[in-house]
């Protein structure tokens, strides 16, 4: 039956035309589904709070538009078009739809920190049916919580270094050293080795790379096992002569030959008859900085990096993914070359035109990390566990270093609470610490949508709907078996490399508690478990994880890069009876494999 209105059309309107126009209208005008939904849950988010559930009108394929209100007062509008499951699609009488929202809440209307009574209405795409509020309406409250801030303030330092570690504790580690058969003198000893190796690579570790290309400084810069590939492609973005060896982590080999020699100024005793000269290392290292600070990361003329249009991928193409990755690529080698840098002014080998150089470098690194980090976090629209995930806390960790090594207590105290109005950080270090770490009560970042049912079945996540306290964020990477505890002890290792940071400038950081009660000894103790159940470097299996909490999503997992973890938690943690009690089968682990010889953490650990 044609409806009445196009039976009034003009007599010119032919019956094949009426069909057309029928059968391209919408199903839904001639069967109005109402609107339904649910609002799943309401957490703080770091900076802000969010909400998350579905909605749809029943029977349409189209995702609708939801409304926010806070005790009846108009918030936000959002979509809820993110991917559903099956039993979302079976409700909306729809198996092909997207109908699950997840929606940050402004913070005004919560600034006074009172409860709200919080509504989300579905806003129907077609007919008449009443735009409703959907289920959880009115009984679902929220607040906005006092962020704890870290005791103490910052302390200027002019003598260095003051980075990562101070003097004092540079020549205490260098009387560990000395003590024959300590820890610590097997350690040196293994630097040394290493150093030795560095010396007498053969590669050109007095180039460096300007270029919108994050692959040259993913591998030549910053670190990632360089392969055959790898390193011809470095080789030629680079423009190197196809004989010659392009560097490879230049910034982790800067630091390491710089510690190295600072050690033996502060009193360690060379390892052996033959041990690597002190002055070929510093001398090596400052031709790395140097390199890096006068002739990288900069753009075609001439300009430091610090924009998204001036990254692009391994392709060429210029996006705002280059930008995001860039920020993590660029900061897991700024740590490093400011500790060389720390360790160079230590010896006193930057003369007053290189520490100019190397200041104008770190300030222009400042900017570009600060850009990047506050891009991802409020204009790159990621999933939150993204936005809390090892990317942030390379990033963090690299500025308050970079503010650290300038010594400017402002951008500091900005990076790590936020309240500097006049230096703009979306998302300051005590922010990503409330859900980086999970705590007491607390619901999982939201993420991906799992393609299974469990760990073993969903690829590349897998996420839950339950975490036990001291879980970090990125144990959502799930698509291989080194990853899931792998990335989310990347996230804690920058978390203890900005603790050190913050520590020596006078606050902290291992007092620190979040709203949640999370804490670096809660997280070290959380994975700690593990190690101590399946075992360091080994799988984790239904029947070796013991009473660790949340384990089954861990099954298939490995334990790996939790014993340096903690060791550095036996140090700072000395009566946590859960983290010293596997100290001694750390101290072996750590003592081999490609990170063994950090040169941030080296030391941190007991004799």
């Amino acid at each position: 039956m044609i409806p009445g209105s196009l039976a009034k059309k003009s007599e010119v309107t032919t019956l094949a035309t009426v069909v057309i126009c029928v059968l391209s209208m919408p199903l839904g005008t001639f069967a109005q589904g109402r609107i339904i939904g649910n609002i799943d849950g309401v957490a703080f988010d770091g900076a802000s709070g969010v909400i998350w559930g579905w909605a749809c009108q029943q029977g349409q394929e189209q995702s609708i538009t939801v409304h926010v209100f806070a005790d009846d007062r108009f918030l936000i509008a959002g979509q809820a078009n993110q991917s559903s499951e099956p039993a979302i699609g079976q409700a909306c009488q729809d198996k092909s739809g997207k109908h699950r929202f997840r929606i940050q809440l402004p913070t005004g209307p919560f600034a006074d920190r009172q409860e709200r009574s919080l509504r989300v209405n579905g806003i129907r795409v077609v007919g008449s049916v009443e735009n409703s509020a959907i289920r959880g309406s009115g009984t679902t409250r929220f607040r906005l919580p006092q962020i704890p801030g870290v005791a103490g303030s910052y302390t200027s330092a002019s003598e260095h270094p003051r980075v990562f570690i101070s003097r004092g504790e540079l020549e205490k580690l260098a009387s560990r050293i000395n003590a024959r058969g300590s820890y610590s003198a097997d350690r040196f000893t293994a630097l040394a080795v290493q150093v030795g190796r560095d010396l007498v690579s053969g590669k050109r570790w007095n180039a460096a790379y300007s270029g919108c290309n994050s692959e040259a400084y993913t591998y030549a810069f910053s670190y990632e096992p360089q392969g055959g590939e790898q390193s011809l492609k470095v080789q030629e973005l680079m423009a190197l002569a196809p004989n010659a060896k392009p560097p490879s982590g230049a910034a982790v080999v800067a630091a390491r030959l710089a510690l190295y020699a600072a050690l033996i100024k502060a009193g360690a005793a060379p390892a052996k008859a033959g041990a690597p000269s002190p002055e070929q290392a510093a001398t090596l290292a400052k031709e790395i900085l140097l390199a890096w600070s006068s002739h990288g990361f900069r753009d075609d003329h001439g300009n430091f990096l610090s924009t998204p249009s001036q990254f692009c991928t391994v392709e060429g193409k210029f996006n705002d993914s280059a930008f995001v990755g860039a920020g993590l690529v660029v900061s897991r080698g700024i740590i490093y070359s400011l500790q060389a840098e720390d360790m160079l002014l230590y010896l006193g080998d930057l003369n007053d035109a290189e520490q100019k150089q190397v200041t104008a470098f770190d300030s222009a690194m400042f900017t570009l990390l600060l850009n990047a980090l506050n891009y991802n976090f409020s204009e790159h629209h990621a999933w939150p566990c993204d936005h809390y995930s090892n990317h942030a806390a390379n990033q963090l960790a690299g500025l308050l270093a970079l503010a650290r090594a300038l010594d400017k207590p402002r951008e500091f105290g900005a990076v790590l609470d936020g309240k500097d109005s006049s230096i703009h950080v979306t998302l300051p270090w005590v922010m990503f610490f409330q859900r980086a770490i999970y705590g007491g009560g607390d619901a999982p970042n939201g993420c991906y949508a799992n393609t299974g049912p469990d760990g073993s079945t969903s690829r590349p996540f897998f996420q839950t709907s339950t975490v036990a306290p001291g879980e970090i964020d990125d144990r959502y990477r799930n698509d291989s078996p080194g990853k899931g505890i792998g990335y989310a002890m990347f996230t804690l290792e920058r978390l203890y490399d900005a603790a050190e940071v913050l520590r020596n400038a006078g606050f902290d950081p291992y007092g620190y508690r979040g709203y949640h009660k999370q804490s670096l000894e809660m997280a070290t103790a959380y994975y700690a478990c593990f190690a101590k159940s399946a075992g360091f470097n080994r799988t984790i299996t239904a029947e070796n994880h013991d009473s660790c909490a949340d384990a089954a999503q861990y099954i298939g997992q490995i334990v790996n890069g939790v014993d340096r973890m903690v060791l550095i938690g036996a140090l700072r943690f000395p009566n946590n009876n859960s983290i010293t009690s596997v100290e001694a089968a750390a101290k072996k682990i750590a003592s081999s494999g490609v990170f063994s010889l950090d040169p941030i953490l080296f030391g941190r650990w007991r004799d």
